[in-house]
């Protein structure tokens, strides 16, 4: 059962070997070329970036107008809150007396 590899890869050289069709690499190299060029038309990469640069430009300007009115509203807000708190109660609001006291010192 023992069989020299060496002789069997011989003989099977001998047995398949088969020939291209006269041409057959001149057309695939053919083929080839025409598949991997790519045409672009310059005008359709030009609108797509300035598209991009666009949107991008939009989204920013966006984004900067609604924190600016946020921060514009909070600080409204705060202002409104500050108003609201200085209203302290004195010791004079307790009675007439240290109404009297207060407004001496």
């Amino acid at each position: 059962m023992q069989q020299d590899i060496n002789s069997k890869f011989k003989n099977f050289e001998k047995e398949n070997v088969s020939k291209m069709p006269n041409g057959h690499e001149a057309r695939f190299l053919l083929k080839l070329d025409s598949k991997s060029v790519i045409k672009k038309s310059p005008k359709k990469g030009l609108k797509k970036q300035f598209l991009y640069i666009a949107a991008s430009i939009i989204l920013l300007i966006s984004s900067g107008a609604f924190l600016f009115l946020n921060k514009v509203e909070q600080s409204k807000n705060s202002v409104a809150n500050a108003n609201s708190s200085t209203k302290l109660k004195t010791l004079g609001d307790l009675s007439p007396e240290l109404k009297q006291v207060e407004d001496y010192y």
